[in-house]
Parts: C-alpha cells; sequence; structure tokens
C-alpha cells in the first residue's frame, strides 16, 4: 500500500539565507554580493505532532553542490 508524504507528514518550507561565496568570484549569476538562499523542508509526523525529549530528528541533505 502506497501512500504521500503529505498524507503522513506535515510538511513545512523554510527559505534561509546562505553563505556568501568568497573564493569563487564567479560561482553566482549575477553579483558576487547576492545572498545564496537555503531551502530546507521540515517533516512532523501527523501521529505525533508535539515531539518530546528522546523522539529521533532525522537530518537530511542532497549532495548537489557540496564541494568535495
Amino acid at each position: 500500500m502506497s501512500s504521500s508524504v503529505s498524507s503522513v507528514f506535515h510538511v513545512k518550507e523554510h527559505v534561509l539565507d546562505g553563505s556568501h561565496i568568497r573564493e569563487f568570484p564567479r560561482a553566482l549569476a549575477r553579483s558576487q554580493e547576492d545572498v545564496l538562499k537555503l531551502a530546507v523542508k521540515e517533516y512532523t509526523p501527523k501521529d505525533n505532532p508535539n515531539p518530546k525529549p528522546g523522539d529521533v530528528t532525522i537530518i537530511g541533505a542532497h549532495a548537489n553542490g557540496f564541494p568535495k
């Protein structure tokens, strides 16, 4: 039985200012002074909307754009 993510979790998206690129002058499309944005999605289980101490938190990140 398949279910969508939104049927199991409340999904909330956050957009934060990221770090400036200093070492790579042409890394951004416009100005080197542009502020990068970091998009983060928060998934809260619908069956546990108020997590308590001891509950598990899982943090994941994609690999695109990460320095090697």
